[in-house]
């Protein structure tokens, strides 16, 4: 095992940032420059960069935040940035969203080594949370591409939610100002341009998860409008039986069967590989009712038992939240239907739903 590097000193301007809480801060970059190198968090060469290039660098968005705020923040990895923003705000609700078992160990070891009582550890990919988990804020450091990015963290906003995104070109500009000035304003250039597409690119996405068409004329108009440019985009066959256009469920359960629809129009595209898709939305007793059904390849009994299959934990978790139910069953003599189940309930003053509607043309 090998000796842990040596910790980074402090910069003058950290106490400035962490304020009474410095002593947290302080143990927190001591673990970082320990465990989270060897557990692979952190690359030995970052570890003099620790403070200004990571945990600063992260903790000084906190302004961006309004006292008491519920924080998601996604894929957490190192803790960065929601370690960071718990320890210099306390009053945050931090709710950090990790993939990795080995990664969630070692930040669920964290918060309790810090004594951060502010923080919730929560192991599962972002999608699987939509529906489950929701804040006004989230927060990412962009590891990847934006568009990819934006529909990690999109669905786990409440309506008109903020994503703040994090790049590291910004404390690369930082470091070329007075020592390389040509260089640094090119970096500028590229920051411009990345602004200018991630506002381009985050705004296409939320429009693609929370459809301006959902609200203004209810779920019986998105569906058929999804499955139209499904089938034009795909050349899959996509037939939409809506029995009830006035069928009304509360704007929770829309954008739900909404998502789920895209999830399982995605799905036969890509792993079923059929040639047809059969939709029926519905309304039983007091029930709303979707029934998806495909001519693909199918799902056969130990794949149903697979509790990620085909993010079948996600939706699973999603339909519970709203009381309801998912049936998955496989159709002969090849295919897959899927059921999703909800209450009908009444939707509240505020659901953006809860409108006077249009007719679509």
């Amino acid at each position: 095992m090998t000796d842990p590097l040596e910790t980074p000193a402090a910069p003058s301007g950290a106490a400035a940032v962490f304020g009474e809480r410095m002593p947290i801060a302080t143990a927190f970059v001591a673990i970082l420059a320990d465990t989270g190198v060897s557990h692979g968090l952190i690359g030995p060469r970052e570890v003099p960069r620790l403070w200004d290039r990571h945990v600063l660098n992260c903790a000084v968005i906190e302004d961006a935040f309004p006292s008491g705020a519920r924080v998601i923040d996604v894929g957490s990895g190192a803790g960065l940035p929601g370690l960071a923003l718990a320890i210099t705000r306390s009053d945050l609700d931090v709710h950090l969203v990790e993939p990795m078992l080995r990664r969630t160990k070692w930040l669920s070891e964290t918060v309790a080594a810090l004594h951060l009582d502010n923080v919730t550890v929560h192991r599962g990919r972002a999608e699987e949370f939509a529906g489950v988990l929701s804040a006004p804020w989230a927060t990412a450091r962009a590891v990847a591409r934006l568009d990819k990015l934006a529909r990690w963290c999109v669905p786990l906003l409440a309506d008109r939610g903020t994503l703040v995104a994090m790049k590291f070109e910004m404390s690369l500009l930082e470091s070329k100002l007075d020592t390389q000035p040509a260089q640094a304003r090119e970096r500028a250039r590229n920051v411009g341009r990345m602004v200018d597409d991630a506002i381009a690119t985050v705004g296409r996405v939320t429009r693609e998860l929370r459809p301006g068409i959902l609200k203004d004329f209810g779920l019986a108009a998105a569906i058929e409008s999804q499955g139209e440019d499904f089938a034009q985009r795909t050349g899959i066959t996509c037939n939409i039986l809506c029995t009830d256009h006035d069928l009304d469920p509360d704007y929770d359960t829309a954008l739900a069967f909404f998502r789920i629809f895209q999830e399982a129009l995605t799905n036969v595209s890509k792993h079923a590989r059929g040639t047809q898709v059969d939709v029926r939305l519905m309304q039983e007793g007091d029930e709303a009712v979707l029934e998806i059904t495909d001519d693909g390849c199918g799902i056969g009994a130990a794949d149903l038992l697979k509790p990620r299959s085909f993010g079948l934990r996600g939706i699973r978790e999603r339909m519970s939240s709203l009381g309801g139910t998912l049936e998955l069953s496989p159709v002969a003599p090849h295919g897959t239907r899927l059921v999703l189940r909800a209450p009908l309930r009444p939707g509240h003053p505020e659901d953006p739903q809860n409108t006077t509607r249009s007719t679509p043309a």
